[in-house]
């Protein structure tokens, strides 16, 4: 059996107090990217861990992450402004929800990112908070827009709509027009019948 030299005992013991800080590095850049997130969209951190670690702890790092992003993170959040902490509660926030924690960013690339317990990698070595400012107000204005887009589509589809009627009655005597109305206003919730006289 080769015994260990004093040097490779004292080697191994400087490489673990290394990784030691190195991971405290890494999850103090975890907390301070999760709070710029977070901050932008009016809360901060107060706590977070990984899925699956002990009461109290933070949890495997080396589990929860690749090259592409560090996941399965859970936080809880408290509002920023007192006055709108009904957004927000010191309670885990849920993943893949449609409610108050449903925030979205176009990153750099002008992919949709949401919050998903994830963070991009990248983003410890970046300087992502230009990024996440810029990202929420483009995703604003992309939503803006398609709701802008949806509206003048809907308005159009009606003024068709409203012309293939009017076309129609023009086509017919008022006292036909006069039926149609007694026959629609049996049926619950109609409107009255109006077309333009020419």
């Amino acid at each position: 059996m080769k015994v260990l030299t004093k040097q490779q005992f004292e080697n191994w013991k400087e490489s673990k107090n290394l990784v030691l800080q190195y991971e405290e590095d890494v999850t103090n850049r975890i907390e301070e990217v999760l709070n710029i997130f977070w901050g932008v969209f009016g809360a901060k951190v107060d706590y977070w861990y990984f899925e699956g670690a002990d009461e109290g702890e933070i949890g495997d790092l080396n589990s929860h992450m690749n090259n592409d992003e560090i996941y399965g993170i859970r936080i809880g959040l408290v509002p920023l402004d007192p006055l709108i902490g009904s957004k927000f509660t010191n309670t885990d926030v849920p993943i893949g929800n449609d409610g108050p924690y449903n925030h979205v960013i176009l990153d750099k690339e002008g992919n949709e990112f949401d919050w998903d317990g994830s963070i991009p990698t990248r983003w410890l070595f970046e300087n992502c908070k230009d990024e996440i400012i810029k990202g929420k107000q483009a995703f604003e204005e992309k939503k803006a827009l398609k709701a802008k887009q949806l509206k003048e589509v809907k308005q159009k589809l009606q003024a068709q709509q409203d012309k293939i009627v009017n076309d129609v009655l023009q086509k017919l005597s008022p006292e036909e027009v006069l039926a149609l109305e007694k026959a629609f206003k049996n049926r619950k919730g109609s409107k009255k019948i109006s077309y333009d006289k020419r």
